[in-house]
């Protein structure tokens, strides 16, 4: 854009002006002296301005002056993608399984409601390899917001349902992060963030929704982090809704919602990927994980989890598991472990509530003692399958595979 262009692009002067009473003063009842009017332009007006090119904040998903909303139900890993995200935009990195990637490194201001600092600093260490982000880009764009890292004497945090805490932020962002600068404010959660009320109080979203448009207004983007309904009804878009009212959807330039996988393999961050609303292209629909130990993100395959699935459903229907905690000593791993596997055979249609506990009735009422039955079981695992990983720890992985010609309990011979 040269001189002559950007003295034109700073020229904005209506045609008409149109009075108005602002809602703020008939809801209050209060009387002033000064004239508020609109700006209204003809097409003429129009037509000749130029405006500044778009930015590109992160491809297929963000440009500068928008709001995306990233929402899922508790744990599945919305602070993880919104935290990709913000070092995509403000280290020039990608996400290429989404095709998201930046060539234009922006600032980004993360606003954290709830977690704690060294929480968020070990995850921004494990995403950096995994999105290909330049550090020294990082370091200088990259602003970070904690309620839990502020000093003792501030009891309050921002509470951005109200007017002044939405300026304050908006402002201090634009004012702090130079220039010509297309900053992101990244708001994770919602919940811990602003006063919401219940699930079907359109007034308390109301009170929040201003801040998309007066963010526009100052040059800054949005990406807000929320939680689904408690339901997870489905929208008008056949995409589970997000707590509070619908009526933020408006408002927004795409949403994204994140829904748990039927099964995962331990220390894997997976997840499904679902466009809901999109101004723009294709919607997306995909499931991803996040693969710590090997620093990537990849497509994930359920298959992966088919054969523990099936082992855990064969040590149940044989009656060698009376609780959980047999089950902890068949497999070597914790009680917690335990019970997560048998919900996800559960869960991904393998094993029936009603079979699970009728075989742990049968298991408990058998003549075989528990430890004859255990060692039944290890017997049994040998023989049928081969355990490719058993890694110490809570994250560690536990990865089986059923051996070829193995003995196949669903065989008829």
């Amino acid at each position: 854009m040269d001189k002559k262009d950007l003295k034109r692009s700073k020229k904005h002067v209506p045609s008409f002006k149109m009075p108005f009473t602002p809602k703020s003063y008939i809801k209050g009842n209060l009387k002033y002296e000064r004239k508020f009017y609109l700006d209204v332009s003809t097409w003429k007006d129009m037509e000749e301005r130029i405006h500044p090119k778009r930015r590109v904040l992160v491809s297929n998903l963000l440009h500068d002056r928008e709001a995306v909303m990233l929402y899922s139900p508790t744990g599945v890993g919305k602070t993880w993608l919104s935290l990709a995200i913000s070092l995509i935009t403000a280290g020039k990195g990608s996400l290429e399984l989404l095709d998201w990637q930046n060539e234009d490194p922006q600032p980004v201001c993360y606003v954290d409601g709830e977690m704690l600092e060294e929480d968020i600093q070990e995850r921004i260490k494990l995403l950096i390899p995994t999105l290909g982000v330049d550090q020294d880009l990082l370091r200088e764009n990259f602003l970070f917001v904690s309620r839990v890292s502020q000093p003792h004497s501030i009891e309050d945090f921002l509470s951005l349902e109200l007017d002044e805490n939405q300026l304050e932020l908006l402002k201090w962002v634009k004012n702090h992060t130079g220039n010509g600068k297309s900053p992101v404010i990244v708001l994770d959660n919602l919940s811990n963030l602003a006063e919401l009320g219940d699930d079907n109080s359109a007034g308390h979203m109301q009170s929040f929704n201003m801040i998309v448009t007066k963010a526009r207004k100052v040059g800054c983007s949005l990406v807000i982090v929320h939680h689904t309904g408690k339901t997870l009804n489905l929208g008008p878009d056949g995409v589970p809704t997000w707590r509070g009212s619908y009526d933020m959807a408006t408002r927004l330039d795409k949403t994204i919602c994140l829904l748990p996988c039927p099964s995962s393999m331990d220390g894997y961050v997976t997840f499904q990927v679902i466009e809901g609303k999109s101004r723009r292209g294709q919607r997306l629909n995909t499931s991803i994980q996040l693969n710590p130990y090997d620093q990537k993100w990849e497509l994930y395959d359920e298959t992966l989890a088919d054969d523990r699935n099936q082992m855990i459903t064969d040590l149940i229907e044989k009656g060698f598991v009376a609780k959980l905690e047999d089950l902890k000593d068949i497999i070597g791993r914790s009680v917690s472990s335990a019970e997560r596997y048998v919900k996800q055979a559960i869960d991904s249609g393998y094993l029936s509530q009603e079979d699970w506990k009728e075989s742990k009735h049968r298991a408990k009422n058998s003549d075989t003692s528990k430890e004859e039955r255990i060692k039944e079981a290890k017997d049994f695992l040998q023989a049928n399958y081969e355990i490719l990983r058993n890694d110490a720890g809570r994250n560690g992985r536990y990865i089986v595979q059923k051996k070829p010609f193995s003995f196949d309990s669903h065989s008829d011979f």
